[in-house]
């Protein structure tokens, strides 16, 4: 994870996949596993986030709550 943070790639996709490839292959793990792990790593930790915050952004952006509004973080209409 320490090596996604470089700017070499968007988003880290592809110096992932690369070191851990390289790491979890000096252990004997398959190639196409430590690729498999690389891509759940990225969607559930940069993905999964990102849409979730998407989707409630554009709740609140439908709905006409101003980003000031206390409400904006409640269930209250």
């Amino acid at each position: 994870m320490l090596v996604t943070v470089l700017p070499l790639s968007i988003g880290g996709l592809g110096v992932r996949e690369g070191m851990l490839l390289l790491t979890l292959g000096g252990f004997g793990v398959p190639a196409h596993e430590s690729i498999a792990l690389s891509i759940l790593v990225f969607a559930s930790t940069i993905l999964a986030p990102g849409l979730a915050g998407g989707v409630l952004e554009a709740i609140h952006w439908l709905r006409g709550t101003p980003p000031d509004d206390p409400r904006r973080f409640t269930d209250s209409p």
